[in-house]
């Protein structure tokens, strides 16, 4: 078989180019550490790596949502430790100023410190978080969650949203999400992305928003005593016991054992969602633990995808630094040759 000399040039530079070309793909990988640089280099392992790492951000997505949301849950705690407080020295003046010793001059004396623990718990009903939100309006976060009462002036009443059912549960049809709506971050993979006031139907997400009427009152199913049976009532919460204890005080009457009741129950209610804290604290964390073994795991799945085997990467490279040298020198002994340099010169 005859080939020409220009077939040769050819076949011999394109040698020289793909050993070239190799030795250029082999030094980047062991440069970057990675064997796959492009998805070129190797297809089906470059999609599996993109897939890793969506998952990983995705964990660290899961991470930040739930540091974000230990945050204002914390602070949160912080408020209902101060209500607790406030309520505590309430009822203890309640219980003093209910004994017989203390004269109707003295109580209204006392009613001066209930109207400084009154505004201090007004103050921590309408904490907002670093971004401006209330704490305790529900959905509506621009909005103050408790106003002053217009047909009762000294009392306060909730205007965060709440549904209305909620005050009928014979009706059937209440829907208790809507209290919290969207006020939810996602913290792992599981679970639906269904909103929903109950942790164990969504467990993929930890509730933020949280229900003035409820923290601050007696429970969705129940309501104070005191301000159920003034009159005119007012609207079933914390503050307002406190102001009907202070209307007692100050015409020189004992406070009332149904105010007496009203305050225990105010503390329980507080515990009880302290409590709840702690449960949605303990989730978060237990998420991102298990998120951080998932991501671990991940990642060495990645690294046995894409990272280059030094080793072998030097191995290779030496093979095809040799390959490319053999390439040039036979290259240049191809060109060499000549016809010429066959004849014999007499």
């Amino acid at each position: 078989m005859r080939t020409s000399t220009s077939y040769s040039f050819m076949n011999g530079l394109a040698t020289m180019q793909r050993q070239q070309s190799d030795l250029t793909q082999i030094q980047e990988k062991i440069i970057t550490g990675k064997r796959i640089n492009r998805p070129s280099d190797d297809a089906a392992g470059s999609f599996q790596v993109q897939i890793l790492n969506q998952n990983i951000r995705q964990i660290d997505q899961f991470k930040n949502n739930g540091d974000t949301a230990k945050a204002e849950l914390q602070l949160q705690e912080t408020v209902l430790n101060s209500g607790t407080d406030i309520l505590q020295r309430t009822r203890e003046i309640a219980l003093q100023m209910a004994s017989g010793t203390f004269n109707p001059t003295q109580r209204q004396q006392a009613a001066v410190e209930i109207e400084q623990l009154m505004q201090a718990m007004q103050v921590e009903m309408q904490t907002r978080n670093s971004q401006g939100q209330y704490l305790f309006s529900g959905n509506n976060v621009a909005d103050r969650p408790f106003v002053e009462d217009s047909a009762n002036p000294g009392f306060l009443i909730y205007i965060g949203n709440i549904d209305p059912d909620l005050a009928n549960p014979m009706a059937g049809f209440a829907r208790p999400e809507a209290s919290v709506a969207n006020r939810t971050v996602q913290i792992s993979f599981e679970g639906q992305d269904q909103v929903s006031p109950d942790p164990a139907q969504n467990p993929a997400r930890i509730r933020l928003g949280e229900v003035g009427s409820e923290v601050f009152g007696a429970g969705f199913a129940n309501n104070f005593q005191s301000t159920a049976n003034r009159v005119p009532p007012v609207d079933s919460n914390i503050y307002n016991v406190m102001a009907v204890m202070r209307e007692q005080l100050l015409a020189g009457t004992p406070p009332s054992s149904e105010v007496i009741d009203d305050l225990k129950s105010g503390i329980d209610q507080f515990s009880s969602s302290l409590t709840a804290i702690g449960v949605r604290t303990n989730r978060i964390e237990m998420a991102a633990d298990a998120g951080e073994e998932y991501k671990i795991a991940l990642t060495i799945r990645r690294g046995a995808l894409e990272d280059q085997d030094l080793a072998k990467g030097i191995t290779q490279l030496t093979l095809t630094q040799a390959a490319l040298e053999v390439a040039q020198q036979t290259f240049v002994r191809v060109q060499q040759l000549n016809l010429f340099n066959f004849i014999n010169p007499r």
